[in-house]
């Protein structure tokens, strides 16, 4: 008589979620023969979808390094203690792609993935990583299980930016959109290149542009890198949220604003295959802790530069969603 018993997996008694975190590798991105032809080395993408320009409104000044994540996120998850107490939870998990739990030294995320477009980089990011942090940070904080990783149909806010955002949030009683932690913006290589990365982690100011009397700008013309940060400042504003991530699936960066966006936090460039700590690892951290789960850094989004910048009772998400971006402006202005 055959033994039809299903036999539960083995767990270690002495689980470690670091340890298992730094094993899920993700798979690698090749460019498809009909995907746009990348910039030349050290090049900056000439088709960036974003066309922000300065508008003498933001008060975002400054850029500051954020370079002691890793220790961060080593304490965190080496002292992350299993409410099962034998890891079952995360060994069990069907992570997208994942090959057996029991090779976590070689946890490579399934085969290569080949894109052509901007929405096929798209879809490989959000049925990849952020598919996988969404589970992770579920098992991790249970109660975060009614946030989850979103993207909306274009509406007629920041729509001519031709990007499509994805946000962790809530959502209310009718299904909407509500309480953004944390948005991830996701443009394939082409779109921002390994230069325009550079230049963004490593950038130490931000001017929104002065003008002249004839209304022209007097400052340097603005870089793909100047256009995200604008971006995203605008973004994660309008949305009163402070968490960021930027990826191109090849390369991220985990940022995050202060309280008045007066300054902007950024990690430097984190390649797709990271060790020792693993892509997966860091945005699932910088996902906790933009939902200030207990014993994350809970990063204080201050800055002594910090000043009030509108008035909150102006900052009505709700409204906002279907207005232009000079809404936007217009907030500023008035305060």
């Amino acid at each position: 008589m055959t033994d039809t018993t299903t036999t539960k997996p083995e767990c270690d008694p002495q689980f470690n979620l670091e340890h298992f975190l730094n094993g899920l590798t993700l798979q690698p991105m090749i460019l498809g023969e009909r995907a746009p032809r990348m910039p030349p080395p050290k090049g900056r993408s000439t088709m960036i979808p974003l066309q922000m320009r300065p508008g003498g409104y933001r008060n975002l000044e400054e850029i500051k390094a954020f370079e002691c994540l890793d220790d961060e996120v080593t304490s965190f998850f080496s002292n992350f203690k299993d409410p099962i107490g034998n890891g079952e939870a995360f060994t069990t998990m069907k992570l997208s792609s994942q090959v057996p739990a029991k090779d976590v030294e070689s946890m490579f995320l399934g085969n290569p993935y080949e894109v052509h477009a901007p929405s096929s980089a798209l879809f490989v990011i959000e049925r990849g990583p952020i598919k996988n942090v969404q589970q992770l940070v579920h098992t991790i904080n249970p109660e975060l299980r009614d946030h989850a990783f979103y993207t909306p149909a274009r509406t007629a806010i920041l729509n001519a930016q031709k990007v499509d955002p994805v946000y962790f949030c809530t959502f209310d009683a009718s299904g909407a959109m509500s309480a953004v932690k944390c948005v991830v913006i996701a443009l394939p290589p082409w779109n921002f290149s390994p230069q325009d990365f550079e230049d963004f982690t490593t950038m130490q100011a931000f001017s929104d542009g002065s003008t002249s009397r004839d209304g022209l700008s007097n400052d340097p013309p603005w870089r793909n890198a100047d256009r995200m940060w604008a971006y995203l400042h605008d973004l994660c504003f309008i949305h009163e949220c402070h968490h960021f991530v930027l990826t191109s699936y090849q390369q991220w960066a985990f940022g995050a604003f202060s309280t008045y966006y007066t300054t902007g936090f950024v990690t430097p460039t984190t390649p797709w295959d990271a060790k020792p700590k693993s892509v997966l690892e860091l945005f699932t951290y910088w996902t906790l802790d933009a939902c200030r789960t207990e014993n994350t850094i809970m990063m204080e989004q201050v800055s002594t530069s910090d000043a009030p910048c509108h008035n909150d009772e102006l900052l009505l998400v709700a409204d906002l969603v279907e207005t232009s971006p000079n809404a936007v402006m217009a907030l500023y202005r008035a305060s």
